[in-house]
This record gives C-alpha cells, structure tokens and sequence, in this order.
C-alpha cells in the first residue's frame, strides 16, 4: 500500500568529527521489501496542512489529541506515532513560507530519532537549490544514474531569494509557540531565531544532520521531490545492485555536502522585516488580488471588528463593514496597501479553507490568526 500526499521553511553547526555505527545504520537507502509507505512534501513551513496530513494518514497519527493544531506548541504535542510495518517519507522543502517552520522541523527531527530505520528525511528540489548543490549533483550523476528516464536535478535560482513574507511569518510562529502576542515578538527576536536554527542542536541543523537525498522503497522511488514508481517508467536499469549503489553513493555524498553546510554560522540572504506598511504575500498570490493578514487576539481587545456574510454555497467570507474600533482596525492603521477594504473575501483562516463555515469557527475561536484575504476586484 502507497499513500501520499503532496501540500501546496534553538538548535545548528558542525557535525561530529566521527559518524557513529548508529548514525550510519539510520540511513536506509534501499528497501524491496517495504510494503506500507506514507508520504508529504512541499510543507514549506505550513503547518496546518502538515496536521491535516497527518490526521488523514493510515500509518501516521499524533501522539495527543488536540482540538485546535494550532495549539500544538509543546514538545509532547509534536511526537508522532508511526504504525508498525510502515515507512514515512518526508519529502522535503521543509520550510520558509509558512507559519509553523519551526514546529515542522522539530517533528521531523523527534520522528527520525524514535523511527531510525523506517522515518526518511529528504532534501526537496527547493532544498537542493537554496543549499547551493544541485549544480554539483547535475554534474557527478549524469553518467552515473540508473534511472535515465527522469528529470532530476533541476535548477531553479530563483528560490535563493528573500521569501516575501518569511520574517512575519517566523515571528507569528514565535507569538504561538511562547504563547505571547504578535507586537511582544521584536525584530531582534526573530533574527535571533533563524541564527540559533544554524548552531549546534538548532533546528536546521538537526534537521540536516538526518536527512538524505534519495530512497528506494518497495518498487517506488523517492528523489528530488519526486515519486516514482519504477515499473512505469522506461530505461530503469534493473540491475537491483547497480541502483541500490547509485542510492548509497548519493546519500553518503549528501552527508559529506551536509557536514560541509553546518559550518555555515550566516543565512545569505539574511532575513529582515518588510518595509512598513508593505503587503506580505508572494508574486503568485499577488497576481490573483491575494494578500494576508497576521493578527494577534488579547485580553485586551479579542474582536476582529468586522461584519461578513456568505451564501451557503460560498468557499469564502465576504467583508461587509469594518468597524472604526477592533483588530482588523488597528492591522489597517499600520499597513497601508495591506489594509482590509470591505468587498474583500477571506480565503482562508490559519490555513483552513472550504466551505465558509468551515474556518468561521476558527477565526472566531483561535488567539493567533493567519487570514487570507483577496480583493473584491479580483473575486470570481
């Protein structure tokens, strides 16, 4: 059986000088034998769609229920539950977009500890790129793969940039996992953040430290973001030995590249806060009248200010009126072209969308709000 799903970024520095017998025996490169195999990738740092995977997983679970993922800050509330007989891969592109960076790769790191042998940790293509190494690998595998008919190592320059958005993000994270409002995280907070990621025991680093490039298990191949099941596709070399030292070579390659990353003290380019005022959204979202909204609930000043409706048919809140006092207010006083108009929709509210009354609950419900909005404008 072959499940998986596809979603759409304290501790870092160097390695051990020696590998251990254990740390080697954690990577498993090649498995026929595999049968039962859940899959993610492309989390980028989202993490309710990270627990919504989980939640409709067959091997997978959480280790205690929680109504809200959202609450999910505590070390206890990250351990997972691996069925027995399955393998999960982790597919890669782990983070930088998202709300929940952090907390996707501690869940990462604390599931390979307790699954050494059937937990895989993948670097994605975006993982590949941004670590500089995907020209490198293009150039030693061209001769040496045996799998000719797939188009790996692709090179994308353009995910070295800045991800829009990525600074607030991270300080959102922080408000939810010190359980503190938005305004009490300052700028020097999260730059201290992505630095401690990067030293010894950090977050990035762990996560680096347990990952690999590629798997073989049962007749699917994971590599390079990709899943691919070998009987389908021309020119796989059969020769079963041939493969599994091709994997080994790759992946004994990617620790030596990885020991080499955890030298690196510096993000390039390093994270800064938007310009005041400055929409957070991507280029895509932008295109489409999308932009968001991060806004922090106290005891203090709880209501959003703001009046909706929707049909029973709608996927979307329609802003109806903003109220002169309440969250959405004081957001539009501090961002100017990323201030809520009415006749704009809410999308989605920390990563829950659907049907309208799907994520009114949690707009009204959760402390922390990611929300998701597009101009009227640009509404179907």
């Amino acid at each position: 059986m072959f499940q998986w799903c596809c979603c759409s970024q304290d501790r870092g520095g160097r390695f051990p000088e020696k590998t251990t017998m254990s740390q080697v025996s954690s990577f498993v490169s090649f498995d026929r034998a595999a049968q039962n195999v859940t899959y993610i990738g492309d989390v980028e740092g989202d993490w309710n769609n990270f627990c919504n995977y989980v939640d409709h997983s067959r091997g997978l679970t959480f280790g205690m229920n929680e109504e809200q993922h959202e609450s999910r800050r505590l070390p206890e509330h990250l351990e997972l539950r691996l069925e027995d007989g399955w393998h999960f891969v982790f597919g890669g592109d782990a983070w930088d977009k998202g709300l929940g960076t952090l907390r996707v790769l501690d869940t990462m790191v604390r599931a390979k500890k307790h699954w050494p042998s059937r937990v895989h940790l993948l670097f994605g293509n975006r993982d590949l790129n941004r670590m500089g190494w995907i020209g490198e690998l293009a150039d030693r595998d061209v001769d040496t793969t045996p799998v000719k008919g797939l188009d790996l190592w692709g090179e994308h320059p353009d995910v070295n940039a800045a991800v829009d958005g990525e600074f607030e993000c991270r300080r959102y994270e922080l408000a939810q996992l010190q359980n503190v409002e938005v305004e009490e995280i300052t700028d020097e907070d999260v730059r201290e953040s992505y630095a401690d990621c990067l030293k010894q025991g950090g977050y990035f680093s762990e996560y680096l430290e347990r990952s690999q490039i590629a798997i073989l298990l049962g007749d699917n191949l994971f590599v390079d973001g990709q899943v691919v099941a070998l009987e389908s596709m021309p020119g796989v070399d059969e020769d079963e030995e041939r493969m599994r030292s091709w994997l080994e070579d790759l992946n004994d390659w990617a620790r030596c590249k990885a020991a080499e990353q955890s030298l690196i003290t510096s993000w390039d380019p390093a994270p800064s806060p938007p310009p005041p005022g400055e929409r957070l959204s991507s280029t895509d979202d932008a295109e489409q009248g999308q932009y968001t909204v991060f806004i922090s609930k106290s005891a203090h000043c709880s209501k959003l200010g703001l009046d909706t409706e929707a049909r029973h048919s709608d996927v979307h809140l329609t802003i109806k009126n903003i109220h002169a006092s309440g969250l959405i207010a004081t957001w539009n006083s501090r961002h100017g072209s990323g201030a809520v108009k009415a006749g704009d929709k809410l999308i989605s509210a920390n990563g829950v969308s659907g049907m309208a009354n799907n994520f009114k609950s949690v707009v009204t419900t959760g402390k922390h709000l990611n929300l998701l909005l597009q101009r009227a404008e640009y509404a179907k």
